[in-house]
């Protein structure tokens, strides 16, 4: 099985310090903050593999049952987590001649997107070569 997760995150960011060397190099602290909506199939348990492996009655059967897409399908649906929330950000961005560097850390206030859990954080790095 495949854990599958979308996010979509809209940031509004503002530097908050800039040091250059024209031509050459130029680095920006900045912060932000923003809005996030995610989108996840269910984890694994025991109660989604008794929900599409069924007997012949359809009755839950993971021993000799036969797999069940459609049922599948329904679980899927029906237990997909879907939440909304905020997030707030800090990163640095480095440039030397065409090559960026960027890292910034988020932390993400999203109710059981981890379960169990109102918010989670994440820190990025990215590489990147102008033309």
């Amino acid at each position: 099985f495949a854990y599958v997760a979308a996010n979509t995150y809209i940031t509004i960011q503002k530097p908050v310090f800039k040091l250059g060397i024209p031509f050459l190099a130029k680095a920006k602290l900045y912060a932000g903050a923003g809005f996030n909506q995610h989108a996840a199939t269910p984890l694994i348990d025991q109660k989604m593999m008794e929900s599409f492996v069924v007997d012949a009655d359809g009755n839950a059967d993971l021993k000799n049952g036969e797999f069940d897409s459609e049922a599948l399908e329904t679980y899927l649906d029906k237990n997909k987590i879907e939440a909304t929330g905020l997030h707030f950000q800090t990163g640095l961005q480095f440039r030397l001649l065409t090559f960026d560097v960027f890292a910034y850390y988020r932390y993400t206030l999203a109710k059981d997107i981890v379960p169990g859990n109102s918010g989670f954080g994440s820190m990025n790095f990215r590489l990147g070569l102008g033309i």
